[in-house]
Order: C-alpha cells, then structure tokens, then sequence
C-alpha cells in the first residue's frame, strides 16, 4: 500500500529493517534479502520508479543509499558452498538485481546446475533462473539437461515452457533430434500452446505414441478388459503413470479429479477416459492457458474468480492467484488438462490392473489387493466389496451464501466484520453414518471475499 501511494516516511520506515542489521543480529538474513528482492521487482513495473525514489533529501533516498552493505553479504553467502540453499539463493537474487553483478550472479546459478549440487539448490538455481528472464536461459538449462536428475529437469521444463520464446527454444531442441523424455502433459503442453510456431513446431515433432486416432487406441486396448486386474500391481502403475495430476487413497497430487469418484465406473468406460480423455471433460477440468503482461506464461486449471482476480491451479499442484491487471490474454481450451498417449507407457495387463486399482478405490491397502477377472468387471459389478459390505453411509451438502456488512468474522479479540464481499460464502457439510456406531458431522467454511 506504501509503495502503490507514493508514501514516502511509510517505505522508508519498512525499507530500514531490511537494509540494516542490528547488533543482535549482525548479519543479513535470506528473509531480508527475499524481501529486497519482490521490493525491486514491484518498483521494476514503472521504469523510472527507483531513480525518483533516490530524488530528494529525505528518509527513503538516504535508506535505499545504505544498500552496499546487503549486497556485500549477497556476494560472501552466494559463495559460501557451506551456506544452506536457501541462503545462497537469496543472495544470488540480490545480485542478479545488482546491474554490476547480474554477470557473475547469472554465471554462478549455472554452475549451480551440475551434478555435483544438491538436488534443492539446482531446482532453486532454475526458478532463479527463470526469474531472471535473461535470453541465455533457454540454451544454458537446455544445455544443462543431460546432467539435471528428473526433478530438476521438471522444474527445467516448467521454467522452459514459462516464456513463449523459450518456449520456442524447447520446441526446436526437440526438432533437431533431441530426446528429452519430456512427459506427457508437458508434451501436451507443447501441442496445445496458443503459440503458433510453438505449437506447429511441436505437432511436426512429437509423437504422443497413439497409433491413429484416439478410438483406435482404446480398440487395440479393448483385450486388457478381459485379463484379470491386480489392483496391488495397478497401484504400482498409478505411480508411476497417473500421480502427477490425480489422488486416489492419499496418493497422488490433487489436481486432477480425485479418482474415488470413479470406483463404480464400468471398467470400458475407465478405459476410455484414460485413453481418450478429451471424449468427456468434467466441467471445471478444461486446461486454461494465460499469458501475463511481462511474459510469463500459465497452464492448469482456473480454480477460481473474482471480479479483481483469477486464481490458477497449475500442473505441479500449486496455485497462483493473478490480478485481472496483470492478464495479456487468456485462452480456454476446449481440450482436457489430462494428456493423451499415456498408453505409451503401458501394457495390456498393466492397463487391467489400474483399472482394477482404481475401482477397489480406498479399500485396496486394507483388503490388501482386490483381483477380479474380466468378466467380473462388467458395467453390473460392484465397486468393491470392502466399501459394499462396510454399512457405510456417507451424505454431504453445501450452501453459498452472500455475506453483507453486518456478518461478524471470527477469529478476532475486537469485532470485525466482512466489508465489500467478492464472491461467496460457502459452507459444505460431510455426514458419515454408520449403523450402531456415531455420527460424524465435518464443516467446512469457504470464503472467497476481498476487503
């Protein structure tokens, strides 16, 4: 708020703490250094901004000249091999925001990639990297690829897939032969950037391993329907297959549908939307691609809206909330977030058995493994018989409700109350009923406003 209104006593008196050090704390903290960082970033919005800020004879000019001494500590920390990660990436923050020592600090995060590293510091080094929007970052993670480990190398593809140019750079490697074993929703990615070149460039080059269309695959997948399913193997299989994006008994992220839900699915249906996820996208599960007024791109699902913002979740499982200010373009596909091609990566009785993991849902780890044949997973099968037999009765509601001046929150010593409501309140209730045991009620309250 300081900085938005141009209070110039009210940032000088936030600024002092992050650029000085106490006697009882003598050296500079990565917190301070963090916060130095986004308090560049902010004023970088309005070029001009920090000259104007130096102007005068006042308090803020005369605390943002006392900045040597953080950026001494930047450098000492940033080379310190013994300094926790943390630390030497906040240091190398300052220091790519240090016009005199952006080269060497650009210089160290790419040393800061071998394999020699830990596996925190090159991921950290990487979204340092992509932060820094630098034109070398595409050829320097690119040429770093064969030595990243597959965290890395996610966190390298993400960062590569962040700006469309780099993008670009991506979508060339792998037109010149280069195998990068990208997976497959980031090839998706690739196939479904509303980049033009991008996404001719990848659709010349990458195969997503179907064979014709989607209706061929799920035909040739068709035999896997009558092998009998091991649901301690289709766990396995999920694993490595289905994790990035879904949850199922606690596994997995949750981006996706939580797979619970389709416990009692036919098992031809389960095997079409694996194979063919396009042919019914659940509302809400659409990919969105939004592209920011400095660059960055975002792909994933839109959670959520309000009249000020859009709140993303991404395909690494976290969310990110965008100011409407700040969106370029914004573009819905009408595809799923989920890729095709998975079937690359699978074998028919590999395919029997995640559908058989999936429909024993929950109950696998403690029935310790439901097989089933294939004649027994027809559309009149039952979804499992541990959730069958358990008596289980479970009942939920939800009301969204509109909140006015007078709605007090909790939580407060003093009374406060809500004030301009974006949005709604939402209360949901979970009822889980057992015979001849209690009742358990669980509510949960939303709230999606701005004050």
């Amino acid at each position: 708020m300081s900085l938005a209104g141009g209070e110039r006593g009210a940032m000088a008196s936030l600024l002092t703490p992050v650029l000085t050090t106490s006697g009882t704390n003598p050296s500079f903290t990565p917190a301070q250094m963090e916060t130095w960082c986004r308090f560049q970033d902010l004023v970088a919005r309005e070029p001009g901004r920090f000259a104007k800020m130096l102007e005068g004879n006042d308090g803020l000019s005369a605390i943002l000249q006392q900045t040597a001494g953080l950026t001494q500590a930047a450098v000492a920390a940033a080379g310190d091999s013994a300094a926790p990660a943390r630390a030497r990436i906040a240091a190398a923050g300052v220091l790519l925001r240090a016009q005199d020592h952006r080269a060497a600090a650009l210089k160290m995060l790419v040393e800061w990639l071998g394999p020699q590293m830990p596996g925190d510091l090159q991921t950290a080094a990487i979204e340092a990297l992509e932060d820094s929007e630098d034109d070398s970052v595409p050829g320097t993670l690119l040429a770093a690829w064969a030595s990243l480990p597959p965290s890395a190398r996610d966190a390298a593809a993400d960062a590569l897939m962040s700006r469309e140019p780099w993008a670009f750079a991506l979508a060339e490697s792998l037109s010149q032969g280069n195998n990068l074993a990208l997976d497959a929703v980031r090839r998706a990615r690739l196939l479904q950037h509303p980049s033009k070149r991008v996404n001719e460039l990848a659709t010349r080059v990458i195969s997503s391993g179907a064979a014709g269309s989607r209706a061929k695959v799920v035909q040739d997948f068709k035999p896997a329907l009558q092998l009998a399913g091991d649901a301690v193997r289709g766990k396995e299989v999920f694993s490595r297959t289905c994790i990035g994006c879904h949850k199922v008994d606690g596994l997995g992220n949750d981006i996706g549908p939580n797979l619970l839900s389709v416990a009692g699915h036919p098992s031809e249906k389960l095997l079409t939307n694996i194979l063919d996820p396009n042919a019914d996208v659940q509302p809400g599960f659409h990919a969105y691609q939004c592209r920011l007024q400095d660059g960055t791109e975002l792909y994933g699902l839109l959670a959520s809206e309000t009249g000020g913002s859009m709140t993303f979740k991404l395909v690494d499982g976290s969310t990110r909330a965008v100011p409407r200010r700040e969106i370029a373009s914004l573009s819905g596909a009408t595809l799923s977030l989920m890729p095709d091609g998975l079937e690359a990566a699978m074998t028919h009785q590999d395919m029997a058995d995640l559908i058989q993991f999936l429909r024993d849902g929950s109950s696998t780890g403690a029935a310790g493994g439901h097989t089933q044949s294939g004649a027994e997973t027809g559309a009149g099968a039952a979804p499992g018989a541990a959730r069958q037999d358990s008596g289980l009765r479970v009942g939920a509601a939800a009301v969204n409700l509109k909140s006015d001046d007078d709605m007090p929150l909790a939580g407060y010593l003093l009374s406060r109350y809500t004030k301009e409501q974006e949005g709604q309140l939402r209360a949901t209730a979970v009822v889980v009923d057992k015979p001849g045991s209690s009742r358990v009620a669980m509510v949960a309250c939303d709230v999606l406003w701005v004050t």
